[in-house]
């Protein structure tokens, strides 16, 4: 059977980053009112030290609200160009966890049912388990982490 990818946001906080950065849903070239300055950042994930294609990388504040979402998508070499409510290049500056999501629907029954797989260490996708921090300040533009080895596993064994 081929298999079907598919990334499926397992939280709200993740669902509402994913949408926000579908281009169109970030205000187009008008900056909503109140938005904060923004600073260039892009982040490199890896995977056993090659990089780790397609992932959804998010930027959670280490206090407070999150007002405005931070994150990207990481391209063939790794590397999530990080925008701001789906638009804007760059985050505001703060102290931030890092969560890196990626799993695997594959088919598996000819009665449509499918399994899902985490493609990357489940302790990364959430705030309160992630590993990963990054601190938003001018002069500094880039940051990497290795998510450990490769794995596949069923999300319904965690």
């Amino acid at each position: 059977m081929p298999k079907i990818i598919v990334y499926f946001p397992f939280r709200v906080l993740l669902l509402a980053l994913t949408v926000s950065m579908i281009p169109g849903c970030g205000g187009g070239e008008k900056k909503p009112d109140g938005f904060p300055p923004l600073l260039p950042l892009t982040i490199t994930i890896t995977q056993d030290g090659e990089p780790l294609v397609e992932a959804i990388v998010t930027l959670v504040p280490d206090s407070g609200p999150m007002q405005w979402g931070s994150g990207g998508y990481t391209d063939s070499k790794g590397k999530a160009v990080i925008k701001t409510h789906g638009s804007f290049q760059g985050a505001p500056a703060g102290k931030y966890k890092v969560t890196i999501f990626k799993r695997e629907d594959e088919a598996v029954g000819s009665d449509g049912s499918v399994t899902e797989y985490y493609l990357v260490d489940p302790i990364y996708e959430s705030a309160e388990t992630t590993t990963c921090q990054v601190e938003v300040v001018s002069g500094i533009k880039a940051a990497a982490f290795d998510v450990g080895k490769a794995i596949r596993i069923n999300t319904q064994k965690k």
